[in-house]
């Protein structure tokens, strides 16, 4: 079969432009394949798949309660209150002290022993049982001096005179020591409260004569 060459020119050219056009097309798919020079890259960053620690709950604070324990206190001493109040400027009757008071006593001697009243106060206030006659003094009994002592006499439950107070004396100071020495050695019966024997405040004159 002979070749025309017009037919071999022609099959040149097509060759040629097949080529060039799938030249072409492969160079458009590469432009589309490369990143814009414009575009920013984005930065892979690394993932951390380390498992992390559970943390533990925060502990609840639990108030204590403090129990506040109530402190007894000694009862106040009971004053020494006159015998009868009276309101001034009122024109109101004497009112005796004792009424006014008793219902503290009575609550008072029930919780506490250790209650000192007035000689006025008690039911039954103390008696002497057993006295110890002063000793004179010689200096006294020389001049024919005689006189008075007036003590404050404070007497336990068992009616042993615990406290001895001078109230006053005439003359003075000339038979407050022997007085006083003498009469702490004397022996009462207990002054007597509701049927409870109880200390009290008493009061004692010691006279000084010459026989």
């Amino acid at each position: 079969m002979r070749l025309r060459p017009r037919a071999v020119v022609l099959s040149l050219i097509l060759a040629v432009v097949v080529n060039a056009l799938g030249l072409l097309f492969l160079l458009r798919i590469n432009d589309h394949v490369r990143p814009a020079k414009g575009r920013a890259q984005v930065e892979a960053r690394p993932i951390d798949f380390t498992a992390r620690k559970k943390r533990k709950p925060p502990r609840r604070r639990v108030r204590r309660r403090i129990k506040r324990v109530a402190l007894r206190q000694p009862p106040l001493p009971v004053p020494n209150l006159p015998s009868s109040i009276q309101a001034p400027g009122l024109l109101l009757p004497d009112v005796a002290a004792a009424s006014l008071i008793r219902p503290v006593f009575d609550e008072e001697m029930a919780s506490n022993t250790r209650l000192i009243l007035a000689e006025e106060e008690v039911d039954e206030p103390p008696k002497v049982v057993h006295r110890v006659a002063p000793e004179y003094p010689e200096e006294a009994a020389d001049k024919g001096v005689t006189g008075w002592v007036q003590l404050k006499l404070l007497i336990d439950r068992q009616g042993r005179v615990e406290r001895v107070l001078l109230s006053n004396s005439q003359p003075k100071k000339t038979f407050d020591r022997v007085a006083r020495r003498a009469i702490k050695r004397w022996v009462f019966s207990p002054a007597r409260y509701q049927g409870k024997s109880v200390a009290v405040w008493f009061r004692q004159r010691l006279i000084f004569n010459l026989q």
